[in-house]
């Protein structure tokens, strides 16, 4: 195969995936977004679909626990990585938002954006859950967008999501 390391790791997925969802929701509904009933599906594609002012967005979103930022000043690189296995839903025009697990700080950036060749990169991984060669995006921070953690993190995240559920009688 040719990038081996793109596995799913099911111990990872369930140690990030509803946290980061949780915490997204919370963030879109704070802006204003109703969050669509197929948020709550799991069905392995785009994570969150809502809707503002008439408008369908959708967004995928990752949690990072490698390193430590709060936004564009303290990020660790130049570039933002972007995995290349979520290229599949391009088309889709999403919102790419990644997480950092311990800040709780977020980046944004849009599928139209990420997925130029000129940014894909074929790296060597080598951790505890993955090994050998995967495909990324790595994007120029200032085509990113990011929140700190005073803009984005929202103490009240479960209650909201619980509140999103509740409401779609979910």
């Amino acid at each position: 195969m040719l990038y081996e390391a793109r596995k799913f790791v099911k111990e990872s997925y369930e140690q990030n995936d509803l946290l980061g969802k949780k915490l997204l929701v919370a963030y879109l509904h704070d802006k204003g977004h109703t969050i669509k009933p197929e948020t709550f599906d799991e069905d392995f594609g785009v994570d969150i679909l809502t809707e503002l002012n008439g408008k369908e967005y959708k967004f995928e979103v990752e949690m990072k626990d490698r390193y430590r930022f709060t936004s564009e000043l303290d990020f660790p690189f130049e570039t933002v990585s972007f995995l290349g296995r979520k290229e599949k839903w391009k088309d889709e025009n999403f919102e790419y938002c990644i997480i950092g697990k311990d800040t709780k700080a977020a980046i944004f950036c849009n599928s139209n954006v990420i997925y130029n060749k000129d940014y894909r990169q074929v790296i060597g991984i080598d951790t505890s859950h993955r090994y050998g060669n995967d495909m990324f995006y790595r994007v120029p921070l200032e085509l990113c967008s990011f929140r700190t953690p005073q803009i984005f993190f929202k103490k009240n995240y479960e209650e909201i999501w619980d509140l999103a559920k509740n409401k779609l009688n979910l």
